[in-house]
């Protein structure tokens, strides 16, 4: 079982990742609510990041993911893992990596409110995720 805590601007939430969620691929920004402050935000990362798949088990990993947004809730620059524990080998943190950036891509551009985005932009954002050996 995957847990991630968001902490954006010093504000945390905790969200439980499940293996089988939807993703919001497709979704039309029009389709997505639009975001007014860092809980909508945190909310809608919650709810995207809620569709990573969980990789075999046996890994017991914790991960810090770093990244920025636009004023269009579009990520400036790709996410980027800045802390990894324990050391694991390339092969199995690419692929943790792999499936964090790859459900953040496909949730984004976020739908900011054009004072929210104007707030939020360029400002840095963590996300940790902690995986337990026994999925």
């Amino acid at each position: 079982m995957w847990m991630a805590r968001i902490v954006v601007l010093g504000i945390a939430v905790v969200s439980v990742l499940s293996p089988t969620a939807a993703s919001t691929q497709g979704q039309s920004e029009d389709s997505k609510p639009e975001l007014h402050n860092r809980d909508d935000m945190q909310r809608a990362l919650s709810d995207c990041l809620e569709s990573v798949r969980t990789l075999e088990c046996g890994h017991e990993i914790r991960l810090t993911v770093r990244f920025t947004f636009n004023a269009h809730g579009a990520f400036e620059g790709p996410p980027r893992i800045t802390y990894a524990e324990p050391p694991v080998a390339n092969e199995i943190r690419g692929k943790y990596e792999n499936a964090i950036v790859e459900t953040l891509g496909r949730c984004t551009p976020l739908n900011f409110s054009h004072d929210f985005g104007s707030s939020i932009a360029g400002t840095p954002l963590l996300l940790r995720f902690v995986r337990s050996r026994t999925c």
